[in-house]
């Protein structure tokens, strides 16, 4: 009987391992290197499959506080079958390479090239394997190498801010860690800082140079440093304050809560694809023990001038003021002065609004050579509306105040002159007919005011006739 049990229980042992060779078989019919091997040409294959290339949301480092190392940079890239790669960036970063006069400081030096410079930079790349596919910028190149580099940072020249061995603390290595077929984003994951990167795909044809030029414009229209007021994010019902977006890293709160004690930092970039401007978050945030994360990305929607969560179209981040007039109205009231300028380049305005605005001033200079109009300003005072009409004589100058009654009236302004404030401006009224004519035909009329570019920047306002649309100007906050 012993023998039998032995017996039964070596055959039972021998269906088993057989069993189990078996279903080895079955699902690993290949090595773990060849499978890594077909891995890694397939996404090498997804990665040059976008012609026009893909443009990477980077973040150098995973700490958020420092707003060199802490906020986002967009790097243009294109991926060959040859193995090599073209990049593109045009950023803060960008101007490191820039050889400067042997005699000038670096800090001087940026002061006067504000304006970022456009690098590009050709090298090798590979999906490598390392315990997983990793896409590897194997060769140095300028753009991601910049942020790689452990170097000190030019940008920040101070004793205290000596980044030697460290530089930007970035990667040029990164573990791929979704990329679907004919999917319009891969997700990397730095292989030694763990930060995740994005690559989105974007349209063949499509200009580097000018791809990040509309971007910078766009978050330059939008999000102005000069802005009084803070960005309100609505996500699931409750409202958060969004305060200094021109920074790219914002400081995140809970509406009525102290930003101090409650914010916190959220680093985002803005990108562009499907022909719509993409604002996404660094890091998909937990609000709160037992809520869901905080929607990751938005998407803007130009016909209601917002941006409307991805994942949840509910979801917005929006300007706190409904319409233009309810922010004009508000400052105006606080006697805050509007200014419009004779300058284009400071002040747009229509042609009719330009013409009387030029003919005021050359009958000036005519009547004075060293004299010519500089500006108009808005200012309330007391209950009336005051345009002060600015005149510059050498590099002196005086302004000249003229009463309006003012009217409000849902998005309308109206304004009917009254008279000048002083003898001194009849004096000029009376002598230099186009003035009064800019003065009493032109800024006395029912105006419309609205955003001139959207509502998250309102410190250009457009006020245009009802009753003449060609008589148009920006006044600036």
């Amino acid at each position: 009987m012993k023998k039998i049990c032995a017996f039964a229980i070596l055959l039972t042992s021998a269906l088993t391992f057989t069993g189990c060779s078996r279903e080895q078989e079955d699902v690993f019919d290949k090595s773990a290197a060849e499978r890594l091997n077909e891995v890694s040409s397939l996404y090498s294959q997804r990665l040059t499959s976008s012609k026009g290339g893909w443009v990477m949301e980077y973040y150098p480092d995973a700490d958020n506080e420092d707003l060199v190392t802490g906020v986002g940079y967009l790097i243009m890239t294109r991926f060959y079958d040859n193995g090599s790669v073209y990049t593109g960036m045009k950023n803060a970063a960008s101007d490191e390479y820039v050889p400067m006069p042997e005699d000038k400081n670096r800090n001087i030096w940026r002061k006067v090239n504000t304006a970022p410079i456009f690098l590009t930079d050709s090298s090798a790349w590979q999906v490598i394997t390392d315990m997983g596919p990793v896409l590897s910028f194997n060769s140095y190149n300028k753009c991601l190498g910049r942020f790689s580099d452990p170097e000190d940072l030019g940008r920040t020249p101070s004793k205290y801010d000596d980044e030697s061995g460290k530089g930007y603390q970035g990667d040029y290595e990164f573990v791929m860690v979704d990329v679907p077929e004919g999917g319009n984003h891969i997700l990397l994951k730095g292989k030694k800082r763990n930060v995740y990167q994005r690559l989105t795909r974007i349209p063949e044809g499509t200009d580097f140079e000018a791809y990040l030029d509309d971007i910078d414009k766009f978050h330059s229209n939008f999000f102005n440093e000069n802005l009084p007021y803070e960005f309100v994010l609505t996500d699931n019902g409750t409202n958060y304050q969004m305060d200094r977006m021109h920074t790219g890293r914002p400081i995140f709160y809970p509406q009525g809560k102290d930003s101090v004690a409650y914010g916190r930092y959220l680093p985002y970039l803005v990108t562009k694809y499907d022909n719509q401007y993409h604002l996404r978050f660094k890091d998909s945030v937990m609000l709160a023990e037992g809520k869901t994360q905080m929607e990751q990305e938005f998407v803007y929607n130009a016909s209601e001038d917002l941006f409307r969560g991805v994942g949840n179209s509910g979801n917005t981040i929006t300007s706190p003021y409904a319409t233009a007039m309810q922010f004009f109205a508000q400052q105006y009231n606080n006697q805050h002065k509007f200014k419009l300028f004779r300058n284009t380049e400071r002040s747009d305005m229509s042609q009719k609004m330009l013409t009387a605005f030029e003919a005021a001033s050359n009958a000036m200079t005519k009547k004075n050579k060293k004299y010519k109009i500089d500006s108009l300003a808005l200012v309330k005072s007391g209950d009336e509306l005051t345009w002060q009409l600015r005149y510059l004589s050498g590099k002196s100058g005086e302004d000249l105040p003229f009463r309006y009654s003012a009217q409000f009236d849902g998005e309308y302004l109206t304004l009917n002159f009254i008279d000048a404030a002083a003898q001194n401006g009849r004096n000029v009224m009376n002598s230099v007919p186009e003035i009064k004519a800019l003065l009493t035909e032109v800024l006395a009329h029912r105006f419309k005011v609205e955003a001139y570019i959207t509502r998250f920047n309102l410190t250009k306002i457009k006020l245009t006739s009802e009753t003449d649309p060609e008589i148009w100007f920006v006044i600036n906050y």
